[in-house]
């Protein structure tokens, strides 16, 4: 049997960078360390209650940087999915901000026009 070094090295990696994430979970909020919290819950790899840990830090960290990567990924788990998209719902509010349904960029809630797409949104 052939053993690709080069894999090995990669996963090798890939599990550290895990690992690290993981261990920055606990004080994540305290550093606004949104990266981690990412790393945790992009890599479909790591355990669903780590992954469930890292969506309830989402609001806490306030960051709405958080949503494209997040929108982007699409989650095995229609369970992880919906918590996701609940605190992304959350986090929006508590800017004052929601997604246009046209183009899917962030504007005021209370727009009545998307700035990005200029089409008109209901009410």
């Amino acid at each position: 049997s052939i053993v690709d070094i080069e894999a090995i090295k990669r996963q090798s990696v890939k599990y550290q960078q895990q690992q690290e994430a993981l261990a920055a979970l606990d004080t994540c909020v305290e550093r606004k360390d949104l990266a981690s919290v990412l790393t945790v819950l992009l890599d479909e790899s790591v355990r669903t209650d780590d992954r469930k840990r890292a969506v309830s830090l989402l609001n806490a960290l306030n960051d709405v940087t958080c949503v494209e990567p997040l929108r982007s990924h699409t989650f095995r788990d229609p369970h992880l999915e919906q918590e996701v998209n609940l605190a992304i719902g959350k986090l929006l509010a508590n800017h004052f901000l929601k997604e246009c349904p046209y183009c899917a960029e962030l504007i005021k809630s209370r727009a009545t026009v998307c700035k990005h797409c200029q089409r008109e949104l209901s009410a």
